[in-house]
């Protein structure tokens, strides 16, 4: 009797039969596929205020990416994520200020993006240099 999405790929035969529906009020139905995707199964459940106002958020973050819902000091983003090293690299970009509430392992991935990104800045890469000019 809840709302349920199916892959179309995944229906293997129809059935047409007498019963109907009738769909919920305001129904949108774009909302509703995205808030599922964005909240569909992962090894990471994740938690961050981001330091923006939601519509700062809503033109930095893809729909469909995370749950976003404005609370009193910015938004809080949430989902669930595979690769927390994606997630670290993809906070970042969005240039902005955040607190990481869940998991304590992103904290760990965004510190190694910050050595790597540090590593590269210190590494002269001699054979990347401008050749003499002359």
């Amino acid at each position: 009797r809840g709302m349920r999405m199916f892959r179309l790929d995944r229906i293997l035969r129809l059935e047409s039969t007498d019963q109907s529906f009738i769909p919920p009020q305001n129904f949108d139905c774009l909302m509703f596929v995205m808030q599922s995707v964005a909240t569909m199964p992962a090894d990471w459940p994740v938690e961050i205020v981001l330091r923006l106002s939601i519509a700062e958020a809503k033109q930095r973050i893809p729909p469909g990416y995370a749950v976003l819902q404005p609370i009193e000091d910015g938004v809080r983003l949430g989902g669930a994520f595979n690769d927390l090293d994606a997630v670290a690299r993809f906070l970042v970009s969005l240039g902005c200020r955040f607190v990481v509430i869940e998991p304590q392992e992103l904290r760990a991935a965004l510190r190694r993006l910050g050595q790597e990104t540090i590593d590269q800045a210190n590494d002269n890469c001699p054979d990347l240099a401008p050749a003499p000019s002359g």
